[in-house]
C-alpha cells in the first residue's frame, strides 16, 4: 500500500516517522501490515486497509471515534491500527466506506456496520446525534417483510448510500420447489443451465471464461445465460466422453443453508499453453495449474444469511468417472486433461474443496471419505496415469494450502467446520501419501504447521469432523499412518542433523489430534451400544454357578457351549469397544531405532515436559508462542509439547523402557551424593590419604545362598528398610569371593 499528499493527523499511516510532515510529495510504502491487503479506502482525514479475512486497520482522525477506538484514549494516530473486537467477536469486513469523519463497514454477514460523527445523521441512527467510537450495527428495515442484504456501500462529506438485496421470507422459500442436481430453485419451475462443450483445446486452458449474467424474470426467478467473448475458440465436443465443462466438472448435488438466494460459482479453466513437441500430442506443462479463479455471480456471505446455496466442488462420483475414463482410454490426452484440471481446480481452492467429496443430497455436508480413499487408491495403482498428474496435483496443493493460511494471524479464523473440511480429503490424496519424497514430505509439513497455527476452536472443530466423517477404521488407519510415517521422517532427518526441528512437535500434534479422534469414535460407539434397548426379556441368572450354566445351556447355540454363552452375556452387559485404529499403530518407529538417544529424551523431559504427560484434550486447548529459533522468528508450541515422553501414548514401550532405566540410573546417583554428604563426618581417613566408606551406606547389599536364594532374599526384603531399597542393588553369594558388576547380578535373576 503506498500513500502520498496531506498527512495531518496522520492520516496517511506511514508511521510516527512521518509525524511531522505535512505533506508526503512521493509516493511512500505503509511499513509493518500484518498480513496482505486486498482492498483499500480514503476519507477526508482517515485511511482504511482490509488484510485477508476481513481484518480491517485504520489510521489518521479519531476525534469522531471514526476509527472505531475510544476517543479518551487516542485522538489521532500515524499507523494502522486494527478495528477493536465487538461484544467478544471479531468484526470480519468484506467493504469499507469512508467519508469526511465516518466510517461505514460491510461484514462478510451482510451487516452494515458505522462509526464517527453523526452530527448530520449520516451514520442512520436518528435517534443519537453524538459521535459513536465503536462499530455498530445499522439496522436496514422497511415497511415490507422482506429481509435485506447488503451489499454495496458508498459516502461522500456527511452522507452515506447502500444498495441492498430484497429477500423472501425463508417459510416462502423453504416450500418452493427444489429441481436440478439436488440445488434449490427460487421459483416454482425449473430452470435449466445451458451447457457449453468445449473442445481439447479450449479444455487445455485457452479459452476464455464465460461470462455470466443474470436476468430476472417478472416472477423473481433467475434466468443465467452464456455468452462467449470469442465464439471460435469454443465449439462442439468430438471426445468420446459426456459433454462437461468446467463448472459441469466441479459440480455436485451437495447444498447446505446458508442463504436466501441462489449462488452460482463457475470455474475458470486455466489460462496455459500446453507445450508441444514436433510429431507428438500437447504435454501438459510440468510447472503445474496455478489458482483458479472462482466467478461469484452473487456475494455468497456467512451462514445465516440466507436459507440455500448450491456450492461448486468436485464429487467423489465424478472423480470415479474421470478416472476410469483416463484408465479406459490410456492415449486419449483430453480424458487426462479433464482429470488433472478438476483435481487442480479442487486443490488449488480452499473453498472448492471444501464443498468437494461430500454425500450429495443430505441436508447437511458430510465428507464421503470411504469413497475418496477408493478413488485415491485406483488413482495411485495406476503409476503411469497417476505420474502424468502428479506434478499437478502437487503445485495445486501447494497453492491451495498457502490460500487457507498464509501465517499465524490468518489461520486465527479458521473455526468452522466448513472451513476445515477439505483437509481430510487433501491428507487422503496420493500426493501425501510418501514421505521420503521431498514434494511429500513439504505438504505435510505445511498441513501440520497449518493446524499448530490454528485457534484451540479450530482444532476442536477439526477433530470433530474426524470423528463425524472419516470415523470409519479404514480411512483413520490411512491418516494415522501417513502422518505418523512424515513424524518418523521428520525425527530420521534431525538424527541426521543433529538438531531438532521444531517440525517434530507439529507433527506431534496432529497425531495427538487423530489418537483423541480415534478415541471419540470408540467411546461414542460404546455409548451407542449401552442405549440400545435389550432384545427381550432375559432369564434371571441362578444363584449359583452351577445353576446359571445350567440355565444358560437352555439358551446356548449349536456349537457353542454355556461357558461361552457366559461369556457373551458378560460382554453384553458391559460393552467396550476398541477403537478403530490400535494403539501400536500410533507409536513412533524412529523412536524404536533409538534415532533420539534415551539420554536426551531424559533430559527433554526434565527440562519442558516434568509437570508430567499431556493428554489429547490438553494438546487441542495450546497455544502458540512467539520465539526466535534456529530457523529464525516464528511462531512455536510451548516447551510442554517439546518431549516425546509427554506424548507417551506415541512413544514405543521399548523406548519408555530405556528413557526410565535412564532416570533410574540418574536417581540412583543422586540417592548415592545424597548418602555421601550424610555419612561424610564417619569417614575413615587410611593411610595413604584413601578414604574408606562402607559398602552398606551406598549398595543395597544382599547376600544369598545358592541352594536357598528365594528364602535368602524374602527375608532380606522384609528387613530392608524404604530407603535401603532406593539404592542401587549389588548381589553377594555366601562362600564365594567376587564383586558384582554386573554379571553376579544377572545371574542371580
Amino acid at each position: 500500500v503506498f500513500c502520498w499528499g496531506c498527512n495531518a493527523q496522520g492520516r496517511l499511516g506511514l508511521g510516527s516517522r512521518y509525524d511531522h510532515t505535512e505533506s508526503v510529495q512521493n509516493p511512500a510504502m505503509v511499513p509493518n501490515l500484518p498480513g496482505t491487503a486486498r482492498a483499500i479506502a480514503a476519507g477526508a482525514q482517515h485511511s482504511a486497509v482490509i488484510l485477508r479475512r476481513g481484518r480491517l486497520l485504520l489510521a489518521g482522525d479519531n476525534r469522531d471515534g471514526q476509527l472505531g477506538q475510544p476517543r479518551k484514549h487516542l485522538e489521532w494516530t500515524s499507523n494502522f491500527c486494527e478495528l477493536p473486537s465487538h461484544e467478544g467477536s471479531t468484526l470480519r469486513v468484506r467493504a469499507v466506506a469512508l467519508g469526511r469523519a465516518h466510517t461505514l463497514i460491510l461484514s462478510y454477514d451482510g451487516d452494515l456496520h458505522a462509526c464517527g460523527c453523526n452530527a448530520k445523521s449520516q451514520l442512520g441512527f436518528a435517534t443519537n446525534e453524538d459521535p459513536v467510537d465503536e462499530a455498530m450495527k445499522v439496522p436496514i428495515a422497511t415497511k415490507s417483510a422482506h429481509h435485506h442484504i447488503v451489499v454495496g456501500i458508498a459516502t461522500c462529506n456527511d452522507h452515506s448510500v447502500v444498495l441492498a438485496l430484497s429477500v423472501p421470507d425463508s417459510q416462502q422459500q423453504h416450500g418452493r420447489d427444489r429441481t436440478g442436481r439436488g440445488r434449490p430453485n427460487t421459483s416454482g419451475r425449473a430452470h435449466p443451465v445451458p451447457r457449453v462443450e468445449f473442445s481439447q483445446t479450449a479444455r487445455a486452458g485457452i479459452s476464455n471464461p464465460l461470462l455470466m449474467s443474470i436476468r430476472e424474470s417478472a416472477d423473481g426467478a433467475h434466468d443465467i445465460n452464456s455468452e462467449l467473448l470469442d465464439s471460435n475458440q469454443v465449439r462442439p465436443s468430438t471426445s468420446t466422453l459426456a459433454p462437461s465443462t468446467a463448472a459441469a466438472m466441479l459440480t455436485s448435488g451437495c447444498t447446505s443453508r446458508v442463504g436466501h438466494q441462489v449462488r452460482n460459482l463457475v470455474i475458470s479453466l486455466p489460462r496455459r499453453l500446453p507445450s508441444k513437441s514436433k510429431g507428438s500430442t500437447a504435454v501438459a506443462d510440468d510447472r503445474g495449474t496455478p489458482a483458479e479463479e472462482v466467478v461469484l455471480l452473487q456475494p455468497v456471505v456467512q451462514p445465516g444469511v440466507a436459507s440455500s446455496v448450491g456450492f461448486a466442488g468436485l464429487s467423489v462420483g465424478r472423480l470415479s468417472e474421470l478416472v476410469s475414463a483416463a484408465l479406459a482410454v490410456a492415449k486419449n490426452g483430453a480424458a487426462t486433461d479433464h482429470l488433472r484440471s478438476a483435481i487442480a481446480a479442487t486443490f488449488a481452492t480452499p473453498s472448492l474443496i471444501n464443498a468437494s467429496f461430500c454425500f450429495p443430497g443430505l441436508y447437511q455436508p458430510r465428507l464421503d471419505a470411504g469413497g475418496v480413499v477408493g478413488v485415491f487408491n485406483e488413482l495411485s495403482a495406476n503409476t503411469e496415469l497417476f505420474s502424468r498428474i502428479e506434478m499437478h496435483m502437487v503445485n495445486a496443493a501447494f497453492e491451495g494450502l498457502g490460500s487457507w493460511a498464509g501465517d499465524h494471524n490468518e489461520a486465527a479464523s479458521l473455526v468452522h467446520r466448513d472451513q476445515l473440511r477439505g483437509m481430510p480429503s487433501m491428507l487422503l490424496s496420493p500426493v501425501f501419501a510418501n514421505p521420503q519424497l521431498p514434494q511429500s514430505y513439504e505438504l505435510m509439513s505445511r498441513m501440520m504447521r497449518l493446524v499448530a497455527w490454528m485457534p484451540p476452536d479450530g482444532r476442536r472443530e477439526l477433530q470433530e469432523l474426524l470423528v463425524s466423517d472419516c470415523g470409519a477404521e479404514a480411512v483413520l488407519r490411512c491418516l494415522v499412518r501417513r502422518v505418523r510415517g512424515h513424524c518418523d521422517e521428520t525425527v530420521r532427518r534431525a538424527h541426521q542433523m543433529q538438531r531438532l526441528s521444531p517440525e517434530i512437535w507439529e507433527g506431534l500434534m496432529l497425531l495427538q489430534l487423530l489418537w483423541g479422534a480415534n478415541e471419540a469414535v470408540a467411546k461414542r460407539l460404546d455409548q451407542s451400544l449401552a442405549a440400545q434397548p435389550a432384545e427381550g426379556t432375559e432369564q434371571e441368572l441362578g444363584k449359583s454357578l452351577t445353576q446359571t450354566l445350567s440355565q444358560l445351556g437352555t439358551l446356548r447355540r449349536p456349537g457353542s457351549n454355556a461357558a461361552t454363552v457366559l461369556m457373551e452375556r458378560f460382554a453384553l452387559a458391559a460393552p467396550n469397544v476398541r477403537p478403530p485404529v490400535p494403539a501400536y499403530e500410533f507409536h513412533l518407529q524412529s523412536l524404536a531405532e533409538e534415532l533420539v538417544p534415551p539420554e536426551l529424551e531424559f533430559r527433554l523431559f526434565f527440562e519442558n515436559a516434568s509437570a508430567g504427560p499431556i493428554s489429547s484434550k490438553e494438546v487441542l486447548e495450546l497455544p502458540l508462542y512467539a520465539a526466535r529459533t534456529d530457523y529464525g522468528f516464528e511462531y512455536v508450541l510451548p516447551s510442554r509439547m517439546r518431549s516425546f515422553m509427554a506424548n507417551r501414548n506415541l512413544v514405543p514401550v521399548s523406548y519408555t523402557r530405556k528413557v526410565l532405566q535412564v532416570e533410574n540410573h540418574h536417581a540412583q546417583v543422586y540417592l548415592q551424593h545424597q548418602v555421601a554428604r550424610r555419612v561424610a563426618a564417619d569417614l575413615e581417613v587410611l593411610p595413604g590419604h584413601e578414604i574408606h566408606i562402607d559398602p552398606a551406606l551406598l549398595f543395597f547389599i544382599l547376600k544369598v545362598r545358592r541352594d536357598c536364594i528365594l528364602e535368602d532374599t524374602t527375608e532380606a526384603l522384609q528387613r530392608a528398610t524404604p530407603e535401603d531399597l532406593r539404592r542401587q542393588l549389588k548381589i553377594v553369594f555366601e562362600g564365594e569371593q567376587g564383586v558384582d558388576e554386573g554379571g553376579l547380578a544377572r545371574e542371580f535373576f
